[in-house]
């Protein structure tokens, strides 16, 4: 579902960029940015405040003080020091160069022009386009409802990963690990909602109330899609508990970030051995990939998400692909 636009919507930014970068500049256009070196996010005891020697703690010295006084926007989930002014003047730029294209600026045409326009246009009627979004949600759960099946969810999966949503595993293309002159295609660990598999498990305060925040939106989520209150708490708990149980043999950020620990070339036969609850034929020929090698980033997680696959309730199954 959310794959779907994320694809369209990478192809827009392309188009964007380049839109941009053909375009005339702005008269008297400026971008705000700070310096890398900015002395002002220094902890440093200049502004009168407390300081942070560099060599108990050079993170909190270099930008202790932006840290402290810098507050999030209610628009965005999260502030960069440098990138996030960046990105807002970059958008401003876009969208004045939109309006002008708007306007028939014939110094902008490209042969992009009508896409652009069009993707514009259809992000801007709100209520046109939250009518077609409720019906392509609608036809997507109905796909979901229909399955019998255990056999069946191969080609839903690749339905649902083709159009952005991430449920059980991540297939992705890349260099090879041992040689860069390759691109294989590579198999990774997914279907997770929260950050890091710890979420799933730790036993703090600030955890906890994590998690329960967590099945607290998955539930409005599902209420949002037509489900009645009682039955959408009683789903989010079942996602819940699959996505903990895929977590069990998720690799930690650390691990995933160690190219030894996620370097393990496997064949189609090998992969079948793993996870045979997927027709992995079918899934790629679903998908369009062509033949090429392959790399499983974390072969535990996938023999436990076979097993996840084999034992769990068909309907829990569809209940988890629904969110």
């Amino acid at each position: 579902m959310a794959l779907k636009k994320w694809i369209f919507g990478l192809g827009v930014q392309f188009l964007l960029v380049t839109f941009v970068w053909g375009a005339p500049p702005e008269k008297g256009a400026k971008l705000s940015v700070p310096d890398i070196l900015d002395a002002s996010a220094l902890k440093d005891g200049s502004d009168g405040k407390s300081s942070i020697n560099p060599c108990d703690d050079f993170y909190q010295f270099s930008c202790g003080r932006w840290l402290g006084e810098t507050e999030i926007p209610a628009d965005k989930n999260n502030v960069m020091h440098q990138s996030t002014a960046l990105i807002d003047q970059t958008d401003e730029q876009l969208h004045h160069l939109l309006l002008r294209l708007e306007k028939g600026d014939s110094a902008l045409e490209t042969k992009a022009s009508k896409q652009l326009l069009d993707y514009y246009s259809s992000c801007m009627s709100y209520e046109k386009t939250t009518s077609a979004a409720l019906s392509y949600l609608k036809s997507e759960m109905e796909l979901i409802n229909r399955v019998n099946q255990k056999s069946e969810l191969t080609q839903l999966l690749a339905r649902l990963q083709l159009n952005g949503t991430n449920v059980f595993f991540n297939f992705s293309s890349g260099q090879d690990l041992k040689d860069s002159s390759s691109v294989i295609g590579f198999l990774d660990q997914g279907g997770m909602g929260l950050p890091e598999p710890s979420y799933y498990f730790d036993h703090d305060a600030k955890s906890i109330e994590t998690r329960k925040k967590y099945v607290d939106h998955i539930s409005k989520m599902l209420q949002l899609a037509g489900q009645r209150k009682s039955d959408a708490n009683t789903h989010a708990k079942i996602i819940l508990d699959i996505e903990k149980s895929l977590a069990s043999k998720a690799y930690s950020f650390d691990d995933r970030q160690d190219p030894a620990k996620v370097n393990h070339p496997i064949s189609m036969e090998g992969l079948k051995k793993i996870s045979p609850a997927i027709d992995w034929e079918g899934y790629f020929k679903a998908l369009g990939a062509p033949k090429s090698n392959l790399n499983i980033n974390e072969p535990d997680f996938f023999t436990h998400m076979n097993e996840v696959l084999e034992k769990s309730p068909i309907e829990d199954l569809k209940t988890y692909l629904t969110c």
